[in-house]
């Protein structure tokens, strides 16, 4: 992983790729226990059977 000491540093490479990590996955019961930690407990987030309705992604968000 690339570190910058400097703004000028990060400044120069603007439009290109700096770091590339692989995918994690995030299982429901973290999400669920990042809401608890949190205190953010959007549906959207937490609620299974209402993520699960019809719509883009078909399942909670996390993000």
């Amino acid at each position: 992983m690339k570190t910058f000491q400097t703004l000028k540093e990060l400044a120069a490479c603007v439009g290109q790729t700096v770091a590339v990590s692989p995918w994690t996955e995030i299982t429901q019961e973290q999400v669920n226990m990042f809401a608890e930690a949190t205190g953010d407990h959007q549906w959207i987030h937490i609620d299974v059977q209402q993520g699960a309705r019809p719509h883009e992604t078909a399942r909670c968000c996390g993000h």
